[in-house]
């Protein structure tokens, strides 16, 4: 019998019975560790295991014999039901296991994009009936897609899905707010509600055509996951983060020179030469001392244009502060609101955030 519990039957030890910390008794003869039965949840039939049958850590027994992975039996979860998060791999037809007709809940797919985009509407995912009112992925073009509830607007629409790489796609729904992030960054929100007749999960193919992609992984969870909690992108490929970031990094850089090429930025600066340049030392500092910590931030973190550059620029506090060399004093001066490094040298602050 658990601390709290239903006595177990005569002769039967409390961890022999598998009765939980608050539970009813399990059949005598059974262990807890044998039995599934939750801690503070309803026993499992003898001589099944907590692993075994899936049964979640408070919820009611799951089937003896089944496993938590098959049957998708959650952290508090009924019987073979997903209740806080269950994985499929592939594509195909699921039980989502989800309560209710507006349930909150997050699905989040890995997929590897195609090369191009589709020349007709493509179907990721359909949870419910294929009708209105369920809810649904489908990929339009290139920079369209339809996530939301089936024939109910406003959907999300205008999002463009990179092409040639894994992804992470996720939307939460808390009941009335729809979200939809890729690779763990806000695309779109909504509000809307959902009617679902049924948890029924299709992966891959609707009734159009399907993903021509490859759909990795999808798991289902049933609540709306706060951002701190979302997948990363990093599931299925640990460099793919790093990859994105720097190929980020490269097309900025792009955007960067075109607005500020180095012909207009060498015409600003009192000083383009690397040899005649500010001291980039970390035993620099500010003209007043005050500010010294501010300067070496901002020389740690690179906030000028180029190695020549006698601007420098912290935007790492609560406001963008901006430092001028001073020659004389072999130190950084901090500039007024209307300063050179902030008005006549703007192109200089660009190109220093752009980096």
């Amino acid at each position: 019998a658990g601390s709290s519990g239903t006595s177990a039957p005569a002769g039967s030890s409390g961890t022999e019975s598998g009765a939980g910390s608050s539970g009813i008794s399990a059949p005598a003869g059974s262990s807890g560790t044998e039995s599934g039965a939750g801690s503070s949840g309803t026993s499992a039939p003898a001589g099944s295991s907590g692993t075994e049958s899936g049964a979640g850590s408070s919820g009611i027994s799951a089937p003896a014999g089944s496993s938590g992975t098959e049957s998708g039996a959650g952290s508090s979860g009924t019987s073979g039901a997903i209740s806080d998060e269950h994985v499929f791999v592939g594509t195909g037809k699921f039980d989502a296991g989800l309560v209710g007709t507006n349930p909150p809940h997050t699905i989040s797919m890995r997929v590897r994009m195609p090369d191009e985009a589709p020349a007709a509407r493509q179907w990721l995912l359909n949870l419910g009936q294929t009708t209105t009112g369920a809810h649904h992925w489908i990929w339009v073009g290139p920079e369209e897609v339809q996530f939301g509830t089936w024939n109910v607007d406003p959907q999300i629409t205008n999002v463009r899905l990179p092409l040639s790489k894994e992804v992470t796609l996720t939307t939460t729904f808390d009941g009335t707010t729809y979200k939809l992030y890729v690779d763990g960054a806000l695309a779109a929100t909504v509000e809307t509600a959902f009617t679902l007749e049924n948890t029924e999960l299709r992966v891959g193919s609707v009734i159009e055509a399907p993903f021509s992609g490859e759909i990795l992984s999808t798991t289902v969870y049933s609540r709306a996951l706060p951002e701190d909690e979302l997948p990363s992108n990093v599931m299925g490929d640990e460099h793919s983060n790093l990859e994105s970031a720097l190929a980020a990094a490269a097309a900025y850089e792009a955007e960067v020179a075109a607005a500020c090429p180095a012909a207009r930025l060498a015409a600003a600066l009192p000083v383009d030469s690397c040899t005649e340049g500010p001291d980039r030392s970390a035993e620099v500092g500010a003209c007043d001392q005050e500010n010294t910590p501010s300067v070496r931030v901002a020389l740690a973190n690179e906030g000028y244009s180029h190695c020549g550059a006698w601007c420098l620029y912290d935007n790492y506090g609560s406001q963008m502060k901006a430092y001028a060399w001073n020659p004389s004093g072999k130190c950084y001066r901090l500039q007024p609101e209307q300063g050179d490094c902030l008005t006549t040298y703007a192109d200089e602050l660009v190109a220093a955030l752009g980096k």
